[in-house]
């Protein structure tokens, strides 16, 4: 005990071994399981969302929750077992000697309770906070999983991440399958930074085409990432991956730049002037520097406001209301216009459609699947384009790919289309051969 209470070892703030402790104590207890055909588990947390406590209430507050789970995880251990801090909101707890793999799932369970548990934090006696936390738990067997500590530490991590990324407050076990994911995903981590480093990201544009003129009004810019070695990582994997990496507001500037860079060639190539619509993140209409560096970006392209559109979905509108009508407000009063994305889907009110600064409704293509006669799709998707109407909104609907659809489409109204029966998303190039078969004003195609 002296020897892991030597600093070292020990973690002066939880009066636990720390990580050089950690590997020791796992290294006798896999000694000794060898000795008694036994197995050893490593059970690795990681506090969710910790980072939060520190954030809003300070680091002492954070030291002391650290303290309490400590104090917890102790007291959940049988003879034998050890448990030791090895990051700042990490633990690693060894059960020295099981037999089978459901007495680790009774300690995860065990952790989970206990955690959930509030936890009163005093404030040298001024202030008293009573706190609840999760945490993500990643368990790794010896012999299934590892015969020496640093694989088997490294494996119960893995399965920790996975946990993590379930969204936390839950345990996995360790496999193959999952390191191997873990492994991309930090490839691609590495990848994606590098990549708008060297600005190796590219944009695509698909059009929309107006159902009254037969004209394209508008494109919307999607983002593109070609990993070399990998191939084309689709936006579904590495939008997410940018936005849990804080990267998704370097990644939308980019955007917005490529995008009003070539939106001004084609008007410079005497094409027909159109809008370029780019997704906003809910990170980017948080940050109170998103109109500024709109301005910016227009003043040094040289794009007019009015062929900018913004896009958000529903889900990023209902964060922090009163911030987002605000800032889409001054978007709005600098002639940029605002399409409500994914209509439909998301948990909204509809007395908000009368607040937010809103030009367009986008329909989701989930309401377009089986149409052809199914009148309660059809009922939706005629109530969509009668409230647009009605709210002097123009209405565009998504991922229409059959003829069927594109004629129910125009005989109940709808302004616009975009999907794969007009266009898929295509390169700059293509969408210029496009336009240019394209005559007249497409301002025109307005409502």
């Amino acid at each position: 005990m002296e020897r892991i209470r030597s600093i070292p070892h020990h973690d002066y703030l939880t009066d636990l071994p720390n990580r050089v402790g950690a590997h020791d104590c796992l290294d006798e207890a896999l000694t000794r399981a060898r000795r008694r055909f036994s197995k050893v588990a490593v059970l690795s947390l990681d506090l969710d969302r910790f980072h939060l406590i520190n954030e809003t209430l300070g680091f002492l507050f954070g030291d002391l929750l650290l303290q309490s789970i400590s104090e917890r995880l102790k007291g959940i251990l049988s003879e034998g077992d050890s448990v030791a801090r090895v990051g700042d909101d990490e633990f690693v707890m060894i059960l020295a000697h099981i037999t089978e793999a459901e007495e680790a799932v009774k300690t995860a369970q065990k952790v989970r309770e206990e955690l959930s548990g509030p936890h009163r934090l005093k404030d040298h006696q001024i202030m008293t906070v009573d706190f609840r936390i999760t945490a993500s738990i990643g368990i790794a067997l010896s012999s299934l999983n590892g015969d020496e500590a640093e694989t088997l530490l490294k494996n119960a991590n893995s399965a920790m991440m996975w946990a993590k990324r379930e969204g936390g407050d839950c345990y996995h076990f360790y496999t193959a399958e999952m390191n191997a994911a873990i492994l991309e995903r930090l490839t691609l981590e590495s990848g994606l930074r590098d990549a708008l480093q060297r600005n190796e990201l590219f944009l695509e544009y698909q059009p929309q085409l107006d159902l009254m003129t037969g004209k394209i009004v508008c494109v919307e810019a999607l983002a593109r990432w070609n990993y070399p070695g990998i191939g084309v990582i689709p936006p579904s994997r590495f939008i997410p991956l940018a936005e849990e990496m804080g990267l998704i507001g370097l990644l939308g500037q980019r955007v917005l730049e490529t995008a009003c860079v070539q939106n001004k060639k084609w008007q410079w190539a005497g094409l027909p002037p159109i809008r370029v619509a780019i997704n906003l993140s809910a990170y980017q209409l948080q940050q109170k520097s998103l109109v500024e560096t709109v301005k910016r970006v227009l003043k040094e392209t040289g794009v007019n406001p009015a062929d900018l559109e913004f896009e958000i979905t529903e889900t990023i509108m209902m964060q922090n209301i009163e911030a987002t009508i605000a800032t889409l407000f001054e978007l709005k009063e600098m002639g940029i216009r605002i399409a409500m994305d994914d209509f439909g889907t998301g948990y909204s009110s509809l007395t908000y459609l009368r607040r937010f600064p809103i030009d367009v409704l986008k329909m989701d293509r989930s309401f377009l699947v089986d149409t052809s006669g199914k009148q309660d799709s059809m009922a939706i998707i005629i109530g969509m384009i009668d409230l647009a109407r009605r709210l002097k909104l123009r209405v565009v609907a998504e991922g229409v790919e059959t003829e069927t659809q594109l004629d129910s489409l125009r005989l109940h109204g709808c302004d616009a289309i975009q999907g794969f029966l007009f266009s898929s998303p295509l390169p700059a190039d293509d969408v210029t051969k496009l336009l240019r078969g394209i005559s007249g004003d497409s301002r025109k195609c307005r409502k």
